[in-house]
């Protein structure tokens, strides 16, 4: 059970602490958003693990999360004033009744930082089993059901505090959308057979270094927030904002894609891919904290994010990106 608490964990603490969306001194709204983000985070990795599914699976279920979490769960890309954010008046398309710049940028960031690194980070550090379930029919069914609980808890918190309901026609169009997203994530990528699993990789192509990996990976995420937080300022037109976030996701899948299937693709191209995800949001979450939580005292995202990279030396120590005796410090080190 041990990889699938750390994931059930990890990902709340990911996706809304280390962001700074949720400051540590609200530490206690850890459990409800477990429910949502961890409970998420395990039926996707198992579903698609029990499944003999890989990553392509995974980014397609944790783009429907994204839709059910932001149309459903906090109805942000329909609520005009959520939080008292305005979120929706750059990009306003009426017909819809979303912006689209928010909606592409809040369901991407589910997708990377939500579900697909909090899964990476787990698996990595449960290497000896990435491949395999870590749960039975049972502790699955549980999971679901704690999903589906969590997500109501959600929904009805923010309807009781923002006293705003999405309409019928949002709320169908947004369900028949994950439906499909669902349906795609089985039907387009069938379960790999023994001899694909077996199949070693091209020989003929390296991968990129991984300091390579790591930079671009930083890189591209700062960029989708510095994006995303400057669009309107620097006057680009939301269709450009919302094609450049489709145009880096799709390169940055392409690139993974193509690097993975190299002879030389390791775990520490893994590690490197998966500390500049989670740099970003070091990063990042000061200035997002600040912004929310003018006031709020720094200390706890301090200790929070000197966590983070303390996991990450562990982490580059087990998978020998360290090498040598720098290896063996920090292992006794982390062990200590």
């Amino acid at each position: 059970m041990a990889p699938v608490i750390v994931l059930f964990v990890i990902a709340p603490l990911i996706a809304e602490y280390l962001l700074g969306n949720v400051p540590t001194t609200m530490i206690a709204l850890l459990p409800p958003l477990s429910l949502l983000y961890g409970s998420g985070a395990v039926l996707i990795r198992e579903v698609t693990r029990q499944t003999g599914r890989g990553w392509p699976s995974i980014l397609m279920l944790a783009t429907a999360y994204g839709v059910l979490e932001e149309a459903f769960a906090t109805q942000s890309i329909f609520n005009p004033n959520f939080e008292g954010l305005r979120l929706l008046d750059y990009g306003y398309v009426p017909a819809l009744g979303i912006s689209g710049p928010w909606t592409v940028f809040t369901v991407t960031l589910h997708v990377v930082w939500s579900i697909a690194t909090p899964i990476a980070l787990t698996e990595l550090l449960f290497r000896e089993r990435r491949n395999h379930p870590w749960l039975g029919r049972r502790g699955l069914i549980l999971v679901g059901a704690l999903f589906v609980f969590g997500l109501i808890l959600i929904m009805a918190f923010m309807i009781w505090k923002s006293s705003f309901v999405a309409t019928p026609r949002q709320f169908g169009i947004s369900g028949a959308i994950v439906v499909a997203l669902v349906i795609a994530a089985f039907r387009l990528f069938p379960p790999r057979t023994e001899a694909e699993l077996q199949r070693p990789p091209s020989a003929l192509r390296r991968a990129p270094k991984p300091w390579l990996i790591g930079v671009v990976a930083f890189l591209t995420g700062y960029g989708f927030y510095l994006l995303h937080d400057s669009a309107a300022d620097w006057g680009i037109f939301p269709i450009v904002e919302v094609l450049l976030i489709l145009a880096a996701a799709g390169g940055s899948i392409a690139l993974i894609s193509w690097s993975s299937g190299a002879g030389d693709w390791s775990d520490i191209h893994r590690f490197a891919l998966l500390a500049g995800s989670l740099l970003v949001y070091c990063w990042w979450g000061f200035s997002i904290e600040a912004e929310l939580y003018p006031g709020t005292p720094i200390t706890g995202r301090i200790m929070l994010v000197c966590g983070t990279l303390t996991l990450l030396l562990g982490l580059a120590a087990k998978v020998g990106a360290l090498g040598g005796r720098a290896n063996a410090w920090v292992v006794a080190w982390t062990r200590h």
